[in-house]
């Protein structure tokens, strides 16, 4: 293991948010002073962005960092440190929300609270162990995806609903493909869903199909044409990999193309531990494979071998062929002996 970063505070992107450059030597970092990449060959360090902002995500196209600041978005070359406003946040959509990049760049896909909506409040239901996100998914807050045309600034309002709408990605490869989920108590929700950037083809990508079933932690395959999530049928219940080695088998739904990318997989993704420490064995996310366009009937249940005892580390999908790296962040502990054990009561980024 490699400790990547030197300032305390330091910290990676969410794991779905592409976080290197264009040539994949650098990876992008938060810390107290901005945002930061590290070099991972050298394991320099550069402060690319100074003051506080909210990093959305670095294009695939240009390898620009692109970030919220005072009511704008802007992108900033990892190299040069050249910065230009891209947009500035329309009057529509309040805050601005949540956002993505389209894969050329051309297009920013927001999320927020629709103005013009009306709540629709639901019931949980009774018993459902929805925990602290019940409150949040039963108050039926109306949303709206929305779309900036970042050469004309123009805003389209592209869809609506009164689910909690949230983890919002756009394909790496097809500039007119988001993902989104159901956000909530997992095993509340239909979770993962596609749409295009015109409103049409809203596609689930996986049903539930028992009681407490749940999927999620979502993210595009690096070449786009498939979409990742974890699976546990049910919730707690099936899992693969826990601390003292012993593996569980389930059943879950793989495209035949996908078949071919496990062992890929094996090397450039991780599986992030779903549940840490409370006395019991260490429990990972199923791992399932979905296309992201379409796909041919006749698929089969595949088992996809996962590490046992792996660590408790959030782990990044690798947009590139990072070979030697697995990069991964570690919180404050408390949950986990692991990271007590590697950090002490600090936040740092390591490989």
């Amino acid at each position: 293991m490699i400790r990547l970063s030197r300032e305390p505070g330091t910290a990676s992107l969410y794991f779905h948010q592409n976080a290197y450059s264009a040539d994949g030597k650098k990876l992008v970092v938060s810390n107290p002073h901005g945002i930061a990449t590290i070099n991972l060959a050298t394991r320099e360090i550069d402060q690319v962005v100074e003051g506080r902002v909210s990093i959305l995500v670095t294009g695939h196209k240009t390898g620009q960092i692109y970030y919220t600041k005072e009511g704008a978005i802007f992108a900033t070359d990892l190299d040069t440190h050249a910065t230009r406003e891209v947009a500035k946040i329309p009057a529509q959509a309040g805050r601005g929300g949540a956002f993505a990049v389209s894969a050329d760049e051309t297009m920013l896909v927001g999320i927020v609270s629709d103005p013009d909506g009306k709540t629709i409040p639901r019931t949980p239901p009774p018993g459902g162990q929805g925990g602290r996100l019940e409150a949040n998914w039963a108050s039926g807050t109306p949303k709206m995806l929305y779309t900036i045309d970042i050469k004309t600034g123009a805003f389209r309002k592209i869809y609506t609903e009164n689910d909690w709408t949230n983890h919002l990605q756009m394909s790496p490869r097809d500039p007119n493909l988001i993902m989104f989920c159901h956000e909530g108590p997992w095993h509340y929700n239909d979770r993962v869903w596609t749409i295009r950037t015109d409103g049409a083809g809203l596609r689930l990508m996986h049903e539930r199909t028992m009681n407490m079933e749940i999927a999620g932690h979502e993210f595009f395959s690096g070449d786009g044409k498939t979409v990742w999530y974890d699976l546990q049928t049910p919730r707690s219940t099936v899992f693969l990999g826990s601390r003292g080695g012993t593996r569980h088998r389930t059943s879950h739904l793989v495209s035949p193309r996908a078949k071919r990318m496990v062992g890929a997989l094996q090397r450039v993704v991780g599986w992030e531990a779903v549940r840490r420490g409370r006395g019991r064995p260490e429990q990972c996310g199923r791992t399932v494979a979905r296309r992201a366009d379409s796909e041919p009937a006749g698929q089969r249940p595949v088992d996809l071998p996962v590490p046992a005892g792996h660590g408790t580390g959030q782990f990044l999908p690798r947009q590139k062929q990072l070979d030697r790296y697995r990069l991964f962040q570690v919180g404050t502990p408390g949950k986990s002996c692991e990271a007590q054990l590697c950090l002490g009561a600090q936040r740092h980024v390591f490989a």
